[in-house]
């Protein structure tokens, strides 16, 4: 049979399997998507900061919205706690500053309250002061105790003005909540700008890798039916060079069935060997074998792995010459994809050898 082998001609690490064992390729056809080891990791690390980035944007969004609104919408935990417990700090703030607050204005209101009332005692005073005036022989001294006591009430008066000039004063320059909240706005602003430009070179990043990944696409490069020579699934990784599959220029419309025999037989099978299949759970006596030729032997060796067991074999592609048995009286079977067979591959012209493999896929 003409095969052409499919090899990489990078190291990479399998990300995609487009083309499964036995479908049917053709020229062009992505089989697997590759990425380096290295980009990979990159890759994955890129991703992640960008998941991280996004979920600190989002945090900070959060917290500028809890502080506009007074209202703690944050969760203590992840990249919300930062700023959880920035806001906890923010109101804890606020709240010393409005304590501090309505005590500057309960002192300010009895100091005017105060001041109400020498004021009315001034009125009185001045008005005693006038009638003793008036009177003829009113003692000069108790006139001028009378001017003593109105003047004292009056520097009295002037002391408590001062002080409710102060208050107002303490009172109205009182921003410090204003002052704090701005300047937490700001940070967190200033912090949001930084991460939405870290995030979006990442992803101008992780876009160059999505292109640079194209690279690895591994392609057929005929027409035919993909044979796997090692077991492919993903995150497995492969050296540049290394083949890891042939294309068979078969008809598609042939049946072949992979076969797995042991390092011990290997040598006594060879290609174009007559194989008789026997299917499972069909009554050899009554149906008979189907018949068919070793098509290829892999180069190297498949572990498979049976509960807590790994074995390891060769894995031999059978080309089946029929799809269907018939018995003696007609009655007809046919066969189907991921059937569990029996392999005998003859050897020596006189001789088969034998094996029963759990595993097997017949396959079209």
């Amino acid at each position: 049979m003409d095969n052409q082998y499919v090899s990489l001609n990078a190291s990479g690490e399998v990300v995609n399997i487009y083309k499964e064992e036995g479908d049917y390729v053709k020229e062009g056809d992505t089989i697997l998507k590759m990425s380096s080891g290295l980009n990979g990791k990159q890759f994955d690390i890129l991703s992640a900061k960008k998941v991280e980035f996004e979920k600190q944007i989002n945090a900070i969004d959060i917290f500028i919205k809890s502080l506009e609104n007074n209202t703690n919408y944050l969760s203590n935990s992840e990249y919300e706690q930062e700023y959880y417990n920035k806001l906890k700090y923010y109101f804890s703030v606020i709240n010393s500053n409005n304590s501090q607050t309505n005590f500057l204005i309960h002192e300010k209101n009895i100091s005017e309250n105060k001041l109400d009332i020498l004021d009315k005692e001034v009125i009185k005073l001045e008005s005693e002061l006038k009638n003793l005036e008036e009177k003829m022989n009113t003692d000069n001294t108790a006139i001028d105790n009378k001017k003593n006591e109105i003047i004292s009430k009056k520097i009295e008066m002037d002391n408590l003005k001062n002080i409710i000039r102060q208050y107002e004063v303490q009172i109205s320059s009182n921003t410090q909540n204003m002052q704090l909240k701005s300047q937490l706005i700001s940070e967190a602003s200033s912090k949001k700008t930084t991460l939405t430009n870290q995030l979006m070179d990442l992803e101008e990043q992780l876009k160059l890798f999505s292109v640079q990944d194209l690279l690895y696409e591994v392609k057929a490069d005929n027409d035919g039916i993909l044979h796997y020579i090692i077991p492919v699934k993903k995150g497995l990784s492969f050296q540049n060079g290394q083949s890891i599959a042939e294309i068979s220029k078969n008809d598609s419309k042939d049946y072949i069935a992979e076969v797995f025999v042991s390092p011990y037989d290997i040598n006594k099978i060879n290609k174009g060997d007559s194989v008789n299949i026997v299917l499972n759970g069909v009554n050899v006596q009554k149906y008979g074998t189907l018949k068919g030729k070793v098509m290829s032997i892999s180069q190297g060796t498949t572990i498979i792995e049976n509960q807590n067991e790994s074995n390891v074999f060769y894995k031999c592609i059978v080309i089946l010459d029929d799809k269907y048995l018939t018995s003696n009286d007609n009655d007809r079977i046919d066969i189907i994809k991921s059937q569990s067979i029996e392999a005998r591959i003859v050897y020596d012209k006189e001789t088969y050898a034998e094996w029963f493999l759990k595993f097997l896929n017949l396959k079209q």
